[in-house]
C-alpha cells in the first residue's frame, strides 16, 4: 500500500499492511525550520514557506503525511479577529475577538472562504504541498463550529453566554457551522485528503455532557458530514479529557477520534469498540520535547499496545522538539507498528 491508502484505509477501518506513520497535528518545529529554511513566523502567511516546512516532516522525519496550518487562528482571522502573537517560537492567536457586543454577531460575513483572510493562502499551500510530496496525503486543519464560536466572542464572554444567555450563544454557533461546512468544501477541492477538526474549547473542563450535546455535538456532526460528502476523512481532536463525551464524539461519524496525553487510550478503546479509529496519544511536552528518543520509542510502543490505530502526539509538536525525537516515533511505528 502507499500512503494515500494506507491513511485512508486506517480511517476507514478497512485492512491495512500496516499502522500508518502518519500525523493529524500541527508539525512545525524548529529543527526541520532550519533544514527546510522555511521559518514561523513567515511560514504562517506565505503559502510557499508553509509548504516547504510542512513537507520537511515527511522528507526529514519520516511521517507519510504532510499537515498544515502550523496554528489554529486561520478561521477567526477570516471572520474577523485580530491576531498577535507570532514569532518563531509561537504560532499567532486571537488577540482581539471578534464579537465584542451581541448585536456584531449581525455583520459576520461567512460566505465565500476561499476569498477570506489567509484561506487563499491556505489553499495555494495545499496544492503546492500536492506538488512537493506527491507521495504522502494532505491533511488540513480548522476549528469546529464551538470553538470557532468561543474563538471569536472570546473564552470568557463565551462561558457567561453559555450560562446567562444560551441562545444568543447558538446561534453564534449556527454561524461558524455555516461557515466551516462551506470551508471544508474548498479545501477538500484544493486536495486535501483528511481534515482534522480542533475543537478543542469542547473538552470536559468545560462542558460537561449535557452542555457538550447542546452546544458542540451539532456543529461536529454537521462539519463531519461535509468532509464525508467531499469524500475526505474527517479526525476529530480534543486534546484534554473526553472520557464523559467519548459516546457523542463517535456519534458524530468522524472516521478517527484524536485523543490528547490525559486521556486513557484503553478507556476509550473499550466505549469506541470498532466504531472508529483512535490516535494518540505519546507526550508532546516531557517525552517528545524533553525526553530521550528511547523515551519516545517507548511511548510510542504503549500507545502501539495500548490498542491505538496511529500513534501520534497528544498535542501538536511543540517548536523545540528535537528532529531525533521525531525519527524515534516514526522508526519505532514502521518497525513496531504492525497490524
Amino acid at each position: 500500500m502507499n500512503p494515500h491508502e494506507r491513511l485512508l484505509a486506517c480511517l476507514r477501518q478497512e485492512a491495512i499492511d500496516r499502522m500508518p506513520a502518519a500525523c493529524p497535528l500541527q508539525t512545525g518545529t524548529l529543527d526541520l525550520m532550519r533544514l527546510t529554511g522555511a521559518s514561523w513566523p513567515q511560514a504562517h502567511f506565505d503559502s510557499a514557506q508553509m509548504a516547504h516546512l510542512s513537507a520537511g516532516a515527511s522528507t526529514y522525519a519520516g511521517f507519510e503525511s504532510a499537515r498544515i496550518p502550523f496554528d489554529v487562528v486561520v478561521d477567526a482571522e477570516a471572520l474577523g479577529a485580530n491576531l498577535g502573537g507570532a514569532n518563531e517560537h509561537t504560532a499567532p492567536f486571537v488577540m482581539v475577538p471578534r464579537i465584542i457586543e451581541k448585536g456584531d454577531i449581525g455583520a459576520l460575513d461567512v460566505s465565500s472562504p476561499e476569498t477570506r483572510g489567509r484561506v487563499p493562502m491556505l489553499l495555494d499551500a495545499i496544492r503546492r504541498l500536492k506538488r512537493l510530496v506527491p507521495d504522502v496525503p494532505v491533511i488540513c486543519a480548522h476549528h469546529a463550529p464551538f470553538t470557532l464560536a468561543a474563538q471569536l466572542r472570546g473564552e470568557e464572554r463565551s462561558m457567561m453566554d453559555i450560562a446567562t444567555d444560551p441562545d444568543f450563544f447558538l446561534r453564534l454557533i449556527e454561524v461558524t457551522t455555516r461557515w466551516s461546512v462551506e470551508l471544508n468544501g474548498v479545501l477538500t477541492d484544493a486536495g486535501a485528503e483528511v481534515i482534522t477538526v480542533m475543537d478543542a474549547e469542547a473538552n470536559n473542563f468545560i462542558l460537561g455532557p449535557r452542555e457538550f450535546e447542546r452546544f458542540a455535538l451539532p456543529g461536529e456532526k454537521a462539519v463531519a458530514k461535509a468532509i464525508a460528502r467531499k469524500g475526505a476523512c474527517s479526525v476529530l481532536h480534543i486534546c484534554s479529557d473526553i472520557g464523559l463525551t467519548t459516546e457523542m464524539m463517535v456519534s458524530t461519524g468522524v472516521n478517527a477520534l484524536s485523543i490528547g496525553q490525559g486521556t486513557s487510550i484503553r478507556e476509550t478503546r473499550a466505549k469506541v469498540r470498532d466504531r472508529c479509529a483512535i490516535i494518540g496519544n505519546v507526550n508532546p511536552g516531557t517525552t517528545l520535547a524533553e525526553g530521550t528518543p528511547a523515551e519516545v520509542a517507548a511511548d510510542t510502543l504503549r500507545c502501539i499496545h495500548e490498542g491505538v490505530d496511529i500513534a501520534a502526539p497528544g498535542c501538536g509538536f511543540s517548536p523545540r522538539t528535537p528532529l531525533v525525537n521525531m525519527i524515534a516515533m516514526t522508526s519505532s511505528i514502521l518497525s513496531h507498528g504492525l497490524v
